[in-house]
């Protein structure tokens, strides 16, 4: 089984984040997404199964975290 993954996080960590996702076995990175309004849309269309968020994302709140869940 493989878990489908979004990250929306911070431009500075973004990278690292990518690269160790890509080395778990089982994990696929479907969309590094820039910003809120990209990983909102993508949660919508049901592209993952989970999203990895930063808190230093600009705009995220609880109602953009209640979305996503």
């Amino acid at each position: 089984m493989t878990v489908r993954i979004l990250t929306g996080v911070e431009p500075r960590h973004e990278a690292l984040v990518a690269r160790h996702l890509a080395s778990l076995p089982g994990v696929e990175l479907v969309r590094r997404c820039p910003d809120l309004a990209d990983l909102v849309a993508a949660a919508s269309a049901g592209l993952a199964d989970a999203a990895i968020v930063s808190v230093g994302l600009r705009g995220i709140d609880r109602d953009s975290l209640g979305h996503l869940r």
